[in-house]
């Protein structure tokens, strides 16, 4: 059996809304005994990912796989501690326009707003493509791929 790291792409819309949809990319680990198998279990696991709900606002929020942004055989015999399991290559960045302060990592923020509401955290962070984001999340979140795509992580 491999390791692959499958790239999946959901999307959020809100019902009787005029906000362009949120797009999430999530990256798991899938282990199979070859591509097509890998591929099709990547498939599966992103479809499972569907799901609808009502935010605190009373709007049905309405996510929905999208399909696969990529899908990468890990370059490596053993996982443990350390292993580089993606990569991505940016051009026409500066190093540093990558890098975020410490506590706009996902793990810090997390901990940091764990007993607030998505909105007090959105003001902070709000983007100009998604004026109301707060439509998309009930009223807590701990989607880590949530709060970093608040962060404005985009590649």
């Amino acid at each position: 059996m491999k390791w692959y790291v499958a790239r999946l792409i959901t999307e959020a819309k809100v019902e009787r809304t005029r906000h362009d949809p949120l797009c999430e990319e999530s990256v798991h680990l899938i282990q199979a005994r070859d591509i097509e198998s890998a591929y099709r279990k990547a498939l599966k696991l992103g479809k499972s990912l569907d799901h609808d709900y009502s935010n605190t606002r009373g709007k049905t929020v309405h996510w929905k796989f999208k399909g696969l942004s990529d899908l990468a055989e890990v370059d490596s015999k053993k996982l443990e501690s350390g292993t580089e399991i993606y990569y991505i290559h940016h051009r026409g960045y500066k190093a540093q326009d990558l890098i975020v302060n410490r506590n706009q990592l996902s793990v810090f923020w997390n901990e940091a707003t764990r007993h607030k509401k998505i909105g007090e955290c959105l003001q902070k962070w709000r983007i100009p493509f998604f004026p109301d984001l707060s439509d998309c999340f009930s009223q807590r979140t701990n989607r880590s791929t949530a709060s970093r795509g608040v962060h404005g992580e985009h590649s």
